[in-house]
């Protein structure tokens, strides 16, 4: 599972959080593979799969001290899915 988030929609930047049933995660911002935020997945599975729970800090994407974090009003979403093999 792939889960971008635009703050700006300006669908040009963005930050990737990845990860699978297995626990293995992968973060991107702007395709940047040196950045690493804190985050936490978990995942479980379930009778018919599995299901992940994630948290994210909004320090990791913005600044609180920044008065631009206040004025986010719309978020651009994108969460993509990907069965390996099919």
């Amino acid at each position: 599972i792939r889960l971008r988030i635009d703050l700006d929609r300006d669908y040009a930047t963005w930050f990737e959080f990845g990860w699978s049933d297995s626990g293995e995660v992968i973060d991107l911002c702007n395709d940047m593979l040196n950045w690493n935020p804190e985050w936490y997945m978990a995942s479980k599975p379930t009778a018919f799969g599995w299901k992940a729970e994630i948290a994210i800090p909004i320090d990791e994407l913005v600044s609180t001290d920044n008065p631009i974090s206040t004025m986010i009003t719309h978020v651009g979403i994108n969460v993509i899915h990907s069965v390996p093999g099919r």
